[in-house]
């Protein structure tokens, strides 16, 4: 097994499946293949890719970070681009639970890898699922007009498992409403994903995502990354 590593937010169900129509219409459309090739896996990246040679740390640092948290949600919530690297993607509206999620991750993981990107040492990421990248070329804003006129994703989603690969093949998964464990092979059996999705009615409220974190202003940004040096959370 070759290839960098990445912690990542997996899809599953009904919202996989609509996603992945989606990406295909898009991908058939306008011969991207890149997001779909060898198949699509819909997916928020949380951090990496990265190198290390502190695999066995890295996994515990991981499962204590996790062990912490049951109920993350999230919205999935129409489309937009990162206009300097071309990419188009769903936009992610993040829980302050996600948020947390993440920068725990972050900070814990930082001290104990190499060849990260510049991006996972922001305070405030850019939660997204990417649509199509790499040989979009300029068809930038086509893609994006297109898949605005034809769809209006809006999902109610949970990270409800936390995938740690290396290269595309997934080396675990942990359940966060189980607060489990699982193999490569538990991760993708319909009986995994039936335990997941009732541990989760225990753990979700149906109020969950009436309280979405949007993107904050500039001065906003600032001023939460400054607070949170000065407390030596950052």
């Amino acid at each position: 097994m070759s290839g960098k590593y990445l912690i990542e937010i997996r899809t599953g169900g009904r919202v996989k499946q609509r996603l992945r129509k989606i990406m295909h219409d898009v991908a058939d459309t306008f011969d991207v293949r890149a997001a779909v090739d060898p198949r699509p896996v819909p997916h928020v990246t949380l951090f990496g890719p990265y190198d290390t040679n502190k695999g066995y740390a890295v996994k515990d640092c991981l499962i204590d970070t996790f062990e912490d948290f049951n109920a993350v949600p999230y919205r999935i919530d129409g489309f937009d681009t990162f206009r300097d690297s071309n990419v188009v993607y769903f936009d992610v509206v993040p829980s302050e639970e996600l948020r947390a999620l993440r920068r725990e991750i972050s900070r814990g993981l930082r001290p104990l890898c190499d060849d990260y990107s510049r991006y996972d040492t922001n305070y405030f990421h850019e939660f997204h699922i990417t649509l199509a990248f790499r040989d979009v070329g300029g068809q930038l804003d086509d893609i994006l007009e297109y898949a605005r006129s034809r769809y209006d994703p809006q999902f109610d989603c949970y990270a409800s498992r936390i995938t740690s690969l290396r290269g595309q093949s997934m080396m675990w998964e942990w359940d966060l409403p189980r607060g489990e464990y699982l193999t490569s092979d538990e991760a993708t059996t319909a009986q995994a994903w039936e335990k997941t999705e009732q541990a989760l009615q225990r753990h979700g409220s149906h109020d969950d995502h009436d309280d979405l974190v949007p993107s904050p202003s500039r001065f906003e940004r600032l001023t939460s990354r400054w607070k949170a040096r000065l407390s030596r959370n950052w």
